[in-house]
């Protein structure tokens, strides 16, 4: 069992240092009770009009930041003890390895550093561009390594999970998207991101959430699970008759990665750089309406409606056939339904 307190205290300040130019200051200082020490994060961001008609506007900003620490942290030393065994085909054990589970030092909170630069533009009346540029890199990341006590009886192996802060991740997009303001406060937006997503694979979320990873491996760098490099969305918000707005989603996007393996669910080749799942395509709608009515003489609205999602039906896989030794290697499987 384990508890933890979380104490956080924060000033910031708005100054507006001339028409054109508004920063935004900001100190949190915060501490959880795992971890035990006063993290204190600076933020800063500015906007700067360009121009006396102010149609151009440079925005900007930087800023440290801490994740707290899960509870997984200080019972991780507690989980039961695990033993993974290689059978023969005749059904005989080759190895077999018990592995406990142990901390380097005392852990600390992970901790990011984040930049962003963005220009908006009103380009016509009524149809805004947006350009805009964002970098985050962590480090201190909780990683979990394995480690094998070399033994001459390979059935009596002993190894350790280690859980350390030595985990990193980096993250950068680009982002060009615009704006067309519609009548009846409705738009179409269209938006394009480019970005890039590495970090260490045996993140402690990844492999000990709220179901354990299966079999754990070495760790390697390598792009994220959720590394997707080219994303467009297209979305929009229109009036309908009888008080009706719909709110139709387009999204198409590039394939997760995912990796080899062999018969033993050993990774074969670089991890997550075996090939990506099939290019990502869903169209979603929402209908809805504003429902006025009196109750106890008060003025209540509620607005109601129904959701749609992947209205075409497209088969967009999940999973892949990742063992080498299948004859369904590459195939796809788990398509999101309507």
């Amino acid at each position: 069992t384990a508890s933890k307190r979380e104490y956080a205290a924060y000033f910031q300040d708005k100054w507006t240092v001339s028409r054109a130019l508004t920063l935004d200051l900001g100190l949190r200082v915060e501490r959880d009770s795992i971890a035990a020490k006063w993290n204190p994060a600076y933020r800063a961001g500015f906007a700067y009009a360009v121009g006396g008609a102010s149609r151009t506007v440079l925005r900007g900003g930087a800023g440290l930041f801490y994740d707290g620490l899960s509870l997984v942290v200080p019972t991780f030393t507690q989980l039961p003890t695990r033993t993974e065994t290689t059978y023969a085909l005749s059904g005989a054990p080759i190895e077999s390895t018990a592995y406990s589970y142990a901390a380097r030092s005392r852990l600390r909170n992970p901790k990011s550093f984040g930049a962003s630069l963005q220009l908006d533009r009103e380009v016509l009346r009524d149809l805004f561009l947006r350009l805009g540029y964002q970098v985050r890199r962590t480090k201190r990341n909780l990683l979990i390594e394995t480690e094998i006590d070399s033994a001459l009886d390979p059935l009596n192996r002993t190894g350790f999970f280690t859980l350390s802060n030595d985990g990193r991740d980096n993250y950068r997009e680009w982002q060009v998207s615009t704006r067309y303001r519609l009548p009846a406060s409705g738009h179409l937006t269209l938006s394009y991101v480019r970005s890039s997503s590495v970090g260490d694979l045996n993140a402690l979320g990844s492999l000990f959430g709220a179901v354990p990873f299966r079999l754990l491996r070495e760790n390697q760098r390598a792009p994220l699970p959720f590394d997707s490099p080219n994303r467009f969305l297209a979305w929009s918000e229109v009036g309908l008759p009888f008080g009706l707005r719909a709110v139709p989603v387009v999204e198409w996007r590039s394939g997760f990665p995912y990796s080899n393996v062999d018969e033993l669910r050993n990774y074969v080749g670089p991890r997550a750089r075996a090939g990506r799942l099939p290019r990502y395509r869903s169209v979603d709608l929402q209908v809805s309406r504003l429902l006025a009515f009196t109750v106890m003489g008060k003025s209540r609205r509620i607005r109601v409606g129904v959701r749609l999602f992947n209205l075409l039906n497209d088969y967009n896989p999940q999973d892949a056939q990742e063992s080498l030794v299948s004859p369904n290697h590459g195939v796809f499987y788990r398509g999101i339904k309507r």
